[in-house]
């Protein structure tokens, strides 16, 4: 029975998998941009959930800020959209020239595939917009939300990756790499492992090399799919493997809030292009305002539409427990009363919750071996 349950599953996952362009089920033209001479038009995609909309309005207005000479087009492959969202980017439009557009996925579909607590459905969002916008146009840059701006794209976007399909800067994380490899059955990304945060991708090769049908059968092999620890970006690097073109790691510094712990050995390079928060702990949470790493984001943040936005206070149980760190580490005794009182309450709550489930279950129990029920 457990086999068969399987194959059906893996069934599902191929169909959804080679259908990802046909998850889109609605489209808002947010800004049309007016036609400006001279400027280049450049497709950035963005594939968030609704949780990360601050992120990715900030980093938009970055790159708006430092790339003057391109006329972006901003793809927003998301679950769903808050009017206050288009409200703000339609105002903006009238001070600064791009489109966007935002596209609403269908995550019933997306449930099928295997996701964890960390790595919600929406890691997949990246490459449903990929797929989407392949038939579309000829180069996407790919951003994640959690990416700030801080110097011009031009460089990068006249980038010549010849005929690879994507190209990508080293993951900084890919730790154990030799026992990685081998349980993804993938020799050929040993010391080419890439983070897929950033990816310049090449969309007539990403269809011509099939990349989407390579990516089901990873899903497919067993092998592959239980030893997935970043899913989507496993399954990418797998599958463009040898059709890569690497990129200086300044086009995706990847910085971890939570290294602040370490002291001044974390500090950033100077030269970045794109700086990528990666972790838990991201530069629109309350506990991270006093650090200067995440004063990046701020100054962004500080002249957009969303200069008055509030930071994002912690609500689920790692991030309470991240802001008590962090609030420790700073020394701020009052903050640390707060989120510790925080991670209490949410903790005595998750006991309650699953007390209560137990208490239905036992109280189920009889009915289910009642002989009236037989």
């Amino acid at each position: 029975m457990p086999a068969l349950f399987n194959v059906n599953l893996l069934t599902e996952l191929v169909k959804v998998m080679l259908s990802f362009c046909h998850l889109v089920k609605e489209t808002i033209a947010v800004v049309e941009a007016r036609p400006y001479d001279g400027k280049e038009i450049v497709h950035i995609a963005y594939g968030a959930a609704i949780n990360f909309a601050l992120g990715t309005a900030v980093s938009a207005v970055s790159v708006l800020h430092n790339s003057p000479q391109v006329l972006p087009h901003f793809h927003l492959f998301t679950d769903r959209i808050s009017e206050d969202f288009i409200d703000k980017f339609r105002a903006y439009g009238r001070e600064q020239a791009f489109s966007m557009t935002v596209y609403l996925v269908d995550t019933d579909k997306l449930a099928a595939l295997p996701v964890k607590a960390r790595w919600p459905s929406a890691i997949y969002f990246r490459i449903v917009a990929i797929d989407y916008l392949a038939s579309r146009v000829a180069r996407v840059l790919y951003l994640d939300s959690d990416i700030t701006c801080c110097a011009d794209i031009a460089p990068l976007i006249s980038a010549d990756i010849g005929d690879n399909a994507v190209a990508a800067c080293l993951d900084i994380d890919f730790i154990d790499e030799g026992d990685r490899v081998a349980k993804l059955n993938a020799p050929e990304v040993r010391g080419k492992y890439f983070n897929s945060g950033v990816l310049l991708v090449n969309t007539r090769a990403w269809q011509d090399r099939d990349i989407s049908a390579r990516i089901a059968r990873g899903l497919c092999d067993p092998q592959i799919k239980d030893a997935l620890l970043y899913y989507d970006q496993d399954l990418i690097n797998i599958a463009v493997a040898g059709r890569v073109t690497f990129l200086d790691g300044k086009y995706n510094t990847q910085y971890s809030l939570n290294d602040e712990y370490k002291g001044p050995d974390s500090a950033l390079p100077a030269d970045i292009t794109f700086l990528h928060y990666i972790g838990a702990t991201k530069p629109w949470h309350e506990w991270a305002e006093p650090y200067a790493s995440a004063d990046y984001f701020m100054r962004y943040k500080a002249c957009s539409p969303w200069k008055s936005v509030p930071l994002v206070k912690p609500h689920k149980k790692i991030l309470w427990r991240h802001a008590l760190k962090h609030a420790r580490h700073q020394g701020n005794i009052g903050a640390c009363l707060k989120y510790a009182t925080g991670l209490v309450g949410i903790s005595l709550k998750t006991l309650l919750q699953r007390a209560g489930g137990k208490k239905r279950a036992d109280a189920a129990q009889p009915l289910q071996n009642s002989k009236a029920l037989r």
